[in-house]
């Protein structure tokens, strides 16, 4: 009834002021009573602190999705909508406590007067080294480091001046995420000199920190990358973890690792909530070491990817001591794997095994070392397949096989994954070998049978000739007497082939193709063969990030 009343006495206000000369005085009347209405309004009526939750709640998802728009100018936005509006944010300074690269050095000052004391969150990147405004914000950032809570910085390199002040305390800090893109090869730094009490997420990139620092006391999150010198030993990382018992994200990627005997045997390290776990480009002595010593019943993610390999590294031991207590684990991932993903790379002994999940996100990657590489890839599947039943569909991905043995590819055509493969993708081969024998039936029992009957998604090498292929895929899902050689299969009317499922998917990406050559495969993979990577945008994609 109040809200109603004054939008007529509004009415009766304005028709006032439509005569030629309105008078100031009910101009003046006019604001006064619409503002009385604004504050009406049912979003007006809510407490002021609320508002503040949902301006800021605001401001998070618009820059969460138009990142093109700056902090600065939504504030303006919101501000603009009324004179309430405009007040509550003038003195809000939680709303004012952000510096970022697009705002304008010029309003600094008035940034850090509106914000007060709160704490600021900082989102910089330098872009070029020579830009003077942007060096001021970084200036500014640095100068006030006992203010940060939640910040980003990504810097070429690490001045001096910059690195002094990491050594600064930070009381309010909760979220550190600083890249520098040139590492810094001098010693290790005490960040924040071990005081940050509210710190829960520290991401790291090309500095390296000391890790008995108090700043590794019961974080959430742990990312360091890059450190090419004075990285920690496997006792200094045990120990950190030890001190962050709520560690639920752990990742380490090219730290520099000295060369030190494996810890003494004490109690495991037990991340009860730890989710996701990542070492890759560690040397394959330390993942052991660190491995042996990790108990997360929690796990969701696990990422091993050893570099370099140690002198005394063997495949078996190295898989004993490192994933004996994540077998359980393994052996889950595996279960309810929609497929499990075999890589073979002979050229450095590389194999990889992931599994690609059916629902949710609990998957493995681990990549791992053999030589022979045949010999290897039938330690994954005793390793990592054995113990599944049913065992889930396969891709294949064999890189460079032309020094492999054809003869050393015949024990899977005998084995269980033989009828589990459903994907192969060929790379860098200039012959045509392992094709070959994927293509050429063998005489079992009367029946002409060819490998992997399941499969379904081929992707065929860039050298390899267009005329070569197609006689060869013809040879295995259209055979006649004109496409077998005569010297392989003596081509009779009696002869029972070994149903295989057609092909879904045939990536010919790199063979130039005839157009004879389209109508050659129509009948075996649909009207349409494209010579594009992205035909089939579910295929393989062996190459994405987990």
């Amino acid at each position: 009834m109040a809200l109603y009343n004054t939008e007529k006495t509004i009415e009766a206000l304005e028709s006032s002021l439509s005569l030629d000369q309105p008078d100031d005085h009910l101009a003046q009347r006019t604001i006064q009573t619409k503002r009385k209405r604004n504050s009406l309004v049912p979003i007006n009526q809510l407490p002021v602190e609320l508002l503040i939750s949902i301006f800021q709640t605001l401001l998070f998802w618009t820059h969460r999705y138009y990142r093109y728009e700056s902090h600065l100018s939504e504030l303006k936005a919101i501000s603009s909508v009324s004179w309430w509006w405009n007040t509550i944010i003038m003195d809000a300074a939680v709303l004012w406590a952000v510096i970022e690269s697009s705002t304008p050095t010029d309003l600094l000052p008035v940034i850090l007067r509106r914000s007060k004391d709160c704490p600021l969150e900082i989102t910089l990147q330098e872009l070029n080294n020579r830009n003077r405004d942007h060096q001021l914000l970084l200036e500014t950032a640095f100068s006030n480091i006992n203010r940060w809570k939640k910040v980003s910085i990504d810097l070429k390199t690490a001045p001096e001046n910059r690195r002094k002040r990491l050594e600064h305390p930070a009381p309010t800090i909760e979220a550190l995420d600083l890249k520098i893109h040139e590492p810094w090869p001098g010693p290790q730094i005490n960040l924040f000199q071990g005081h940050a009490p509210n710190l829960t997420t520290l991401q790291i990139q090309g500095l390296p920190v000391r890790w008995s620092s108090g700043i590794f006391h019961g974080l959430r999150k742990i990312v360091i990358r890059s450190i090419l010198e004075n990285g920690p030993t496997t006792t200094e990382i045990l120990d950190a973890f030890r001190c962050s018992p709520l560690l639920q994200h752990l990742e380490l990627s090219a730290v520099s690792m000295p060369s030190t005997p494996p810890p003494r045997p004490t109690s495991p390290v037990q991340l009860q909530h730890l989710k996701s776990l990542r070492l890759t480009m560690l040397p394959s002595s330390a993942i052991q070491d660190t491995l042996a010593q990790i108990r997360a019943p929690s796990l969701l993610e696990l990422i091993v990817d050893p570099d370099p390999i140690d002198p005394n590294y063997h495949l078996t031991t190295y898989f004993n001591i490192a994933f004996r207590h994540f077998l359980p684990f393994i052996s889950s991932c595996v279960k309810r794997a929609r497929q499990v993903r075999l890589g073979v790379a002979p050229y450095n002994a590389n194999l990889y095994v992931r599994t690609r999940p059916r629902s949710g996100k609990k998957y493995f990657r681990i990549h791992l070392d053999h030589t022979p590489i045949m010999a290897g890839l039938k330690m994954c599947d005793s390793l990592f397949l054995a113990h599944a039943t049913p065992l889930p569909s396969i891709s294949l991905m064999v890189d460079n096989v032309e020094d492999v043995p054809e003869s050393e590819f015949l024990w899977m055509f005998d084995h269980e994954i033989n009828d589990r493969v459903t994907e192969v993708d060929l790379r860098r081969m200039a012959d045509s070998s392992f094709l070959s024998s994927l293509c050429t039936g063998r005489k079992v029992g009367g029946i002409w049978k060819w490998p992997f009957p399941r499969l379904r998604r081929l992707a065929l090498p860039h050298a390899l000739e267009s005329e070569q292929a197609v006689s060869l895929i013809r040879q295995r899902y259209a055979p006649t007497s004109a496409d077998f050689p005569k010297d392989l299969v003596p081509y009779s009317r009696d002869a029972t082939f070994e149903l295989v499922d057609r092909l879904k998917c045939l990536n010919v990406m790199g063979i130039a193709l005839m157009p004879n050559h389209h109508s050659y495969l129509a009948n075996i993979v649909g009207d349409d063969v494209l010579e594009i990577s992205d035909w089939c945008p579910d295929y393989l994609g062996l190459d994405d990030e987990v």
